[in-house]
């Protein structure tokens, strides 16, 4: 399933209310985030997604743990 970020701010990665529809991407689920300007999503918990989308000219992704 593709999940989209529903926020056009920063927030956390592991809040379900923060995609659309309201669930948290899993190992299944593509995660799409496509906010525009500077966005950081964090995690409170480790995760796992089949993919993660960033459509944009501008759109850097860091990963961390």
């Amino acid at each position: 399933m593709n999940i989209s970020w529903r926020l056009s701010v920063s927030g956390d990665f592991a809040v379900a209310s923060n995609w659309n529809p309201a669930v948290i991407p899993g190992l299944v689920d593509d995660a799409t985030i496509s906010a525009n300007g500077i966005c950081t999503v964090t995690s409170s918990l480790d995760e796992t997604a089949e993919g993660l989308n960033t459509p944009g000219p501008r759109t850097t992704v860091r990963t961390s743990r």
